[in-house]
């Protein structure tokens, strides 16, 4: 669906002035900037492992017509699906480990996948080298 901006009163309200603080801004919105959704949208269009995404769709599929997959939950199950069985089975501790949900381990996304250029393209033009 495509993003109505006037429904997001007051923050786009005068030209992207946040009027009670003075500030004009420019707001990025996940996943595209264009599209309604989630920072939760854009990782799994940029995971790495695609056939456990693939296995989600699948599922979403079976269920379609009873529930909706929360992305949230589609995330973190992706994450968990890439600890190994044997460290899960060997230690309860590695499940409650906050590094297991490591979000900043490179392998588990692709950072050059096309679905980041708008974030990219955002970044550029308000970021300084």
């Amino acid at each position: 669906p495509t993003l109505n901006l006037s429904t997001f009163s007051p923050l786009y309200a005068d030209d992207l002035h946040i009027k009670h603080l003075g500030i004009k801004a420019e707001l990025f919105l996940f996943p595209d900037d264009s599209l309604i959704g989630e920072l939760e949208h854009l990782l799994v269009n940029i995971a790495t492992e695609r056939a456990i995404i693939e296995c989600f769709e699948q599922y979403e599929k079976c269920i379609e017509g009873y529930a909706s997959v929360d992305p949230k939950g589609k995330v973190y199950a992706y994450m968990d699906a890439l600890v190994p069985n044997a460290d899960k089975k060997k230690d309860e501790k590695i499940l409650k480990d906050p590094l297991r949900w490591n979000f900043r381990n490179k392998d588990h996304w692709d950072l050059h996948h096309e679905s980041l250029n708008p974030l990219l393209i955002f970044l550029g033009k308000h970021l300084k080298p």
